[in-house]
């Protein structure tokens, strides 16, 4: 069983919407009681969020009626089942149970978990995740303007932090091109965040628009001037001035290079009798100089990739598949050539640093198995 309160409210079981809550104001208060998951709601407190300024004569039993057919909704739902049930407790009504069910509560632990993650890509994925929750307005179909105004602001100024936190991510990661024009719109809705305008300015900045940046920084002053008669922020001042001055510390820290891979795929498993062409190749391999180039030519179907790539660096790694020996300590180059105009069928040849030309280290000794399939193909 799952809730859904980042949009409409919605009760989820199995996979499937349930009908907990018909009237919106069962509804309203299935997401107040959500919202506030584990905590005690006062009977009071509910009379004021779910019928503003205007409450019924007889409040209180106007919300132990909503609080009964709840109760009966979420039975009917097997609530129980899930450990979720609704109390009467100290004056009001409290919703026990995981705040794990409730995606308003799984957004707010992604969002602590990703403040304590030091890479941005790392941030970046919890970021993404937890916004991913949010499918419109909290309570969108049931909550009342006293709800919207005491209740939500709280959790729509933790999502847009979420937002900021996310494009400071991408911006990081040099993803300046693509968050430009969302960063314009949210800006464009939200002017007194100067937040977003510095990440609108450093976006705009590295994408090689420097002039625009400034003009950006001076909408966002005259704004803040005429609106609210504030000045902007010692932080957005320093961030115009460091445009300004194409300041070398605003471009994009470069990127940690990842492992390099090392894992090979499995070794042939049918593939035999070719031992001593092998041991060629890893004396080959070892010889001191420059970068060995060794070349598997034969027609096609003979084996040369399975035979002449794959086992050959089989021999060459150690029980956890990583490579091992020459063809980790020195670079060590292969191609796969069909049909090499100087050699025969079913030739293993190599060129080595001091040749160029191929050199045959064995003819016509594939085993019988390829030579087959050869004559098949």
């Amino acid at each position: 069983m799952e809730f859904r309160v980042l949009g409409p409210v919605r009760v989820i079981v199995d996979g499937a919407p349930a009908d907990v809550g018909g009237r919106r104001s069962e509804r309203c208060l299935l997401g107040v009681l959500l919202l506030h998951i584990g905590s005690v709601v006062t009977m009071g407190r509910l009379t004021e969020l779910l019928w503003d300024d205007h409450p019924p004569a007889r409040s209180r039993a106007a919300v132990q009626v909503l609080a009964s057919r709840l109760r009966s909704g979420l039975a009917a739902a097997g609530a129980e089942r899930y450990g979720v049930r609704l109390v009467t407790r100290a004056g009001g009504y409290v919703l026990e149970g995981d705040p794990e069910r409730v995606d308003a509560h799984r957004f707010r632990v992604l969002c602590d978990r990703a403040r304590t993650v030091p890479d941005p890509a790392g941030r970046l994925a919890l970021l993404r995740e937890a916004l991913a929750l949010w499918q419109g307005p909290p309570l969108a179909d049931a909550a009342t303007g006293q709800v919207r105004r005491e209740v939500l602001p709280g959790w729509e100024e933790l999502r847009l932090a979420a937002t900021e936190g996310r494009l400071d991510c991408q911006l990081s990661l040099g993803e300046h091109a693509d968050v430009v024009d969302e960063l314009r719109a949210l800006v464009a809705e939200y002017p007194h965040r100067e937040r977003l305008v510095e990440l609108l300015m450093l976006g705009l900045y590295r994408a090689g628009r420097r002039q625009d940046a400034l003009a950006v920084y001076e909408a966002a002053r005259r704004e803040l001037a005429e609106r609210v008669g504030l000045d902007p922020t010692p932080a957005l001042r320093d961030l115009r001035r460091a445009i300004a001055h194409s300041d070398p510390a605003l471009d994009p820290a470069p990127r940690a290079a990842g492992a390099r891979p090392a894992q090979l795929p499995p070794a042939v498993p049918n593939f035999t009798g070719r031992d001593d062409q092998l041991d060629a190749l890893d004396g080959l391999a070892d010889q001191p100089g420059a970068v060995v180039i060794s070349t598997v030519g034969g027609v096609g179907g003979v084996g040369k990739t399975g035979g002449g790539y794959w086992h050959h660096y089989f021999r060459r790694r150690d029980r956890s598949g990583r490579l091992r020996g020459a063809g980790v300590r020195r670079r060590f180059a292969w191609s796969i050539v069909a049909n090499p105009g100087c050699c025969g069928p079913a030739e293993l040849v190599s060129t080595g640093p001091e040749c160029g030309c191929y050199q045959p280290i064995s003819a016509y000794g594939w085993p019988a198995m390829y030579a087959a399939t050869a004559a098949r193909g």
